[in-house]
């Protein structure tokens, strides 16, 4: 074989690797999709609250679902449960980050926000539950 195809040969190779590595570095370096252009789009279907005492304390949890209604996966969903008294007094908040979880495109996925509780079973009214962050499910960090 000719020397200069050889040379050429493996130029063209070589760009081939660079540009391979250039396209995989952006797509697993990059952020991904902006969530706050989303946030409208993951929200809470349904809660309920429930308190429980252990021998390590006591606790009030939130479970409930969530509905994707994106066409995009998800992940590292972070969750924030606020807690009000029958006055409607903030009194406690949780905050859960589920980092197994992926809420797949158009589908629900249930939670689950468990928290010290700081105050008495009976100071615990009523509670909302929010959506703060997520991750592009496509990118591994």
């Amino acid at each position: 074989m000719n020397p200069h195809v050889y040379i050429w040969i493996h130029g063209a190779f070589m760009i081939g690797i660079l540009i391979i590595l250039l396209i995989f570095a952006d797509r697993e370096f990059s952020p991904g999709r902006d969530f706050a252009e989303f946030r409208d789009q993951i929200g809470v279907v349904s809660s309920s609250m429930q308190f429980s005492k252990t021998e390590k304390g006591a606790y009030v949890s939130v479970v409930g679902l969530l509905t994707n209604r994106s066409q995009f996966e998800w992940k590292e969903v972070q969750l924030e449960a606020r807690y009000y008294d029958k006055d409607g007094k903030l009194i406690d908040t949780g905050i859960e980050r589920n980092y197994e979880a992926v809420m797949l495109p158009n589908s629900e996925a249930a939670f689950r926000i468990r928290t010290v509780a700081d105050k008495p079973e009976t100071a615990y009214a009523n509670h909302k539950v929010f959506v703060r962050t997520a991750k592009d499910a496509r990118r591994i960090f």
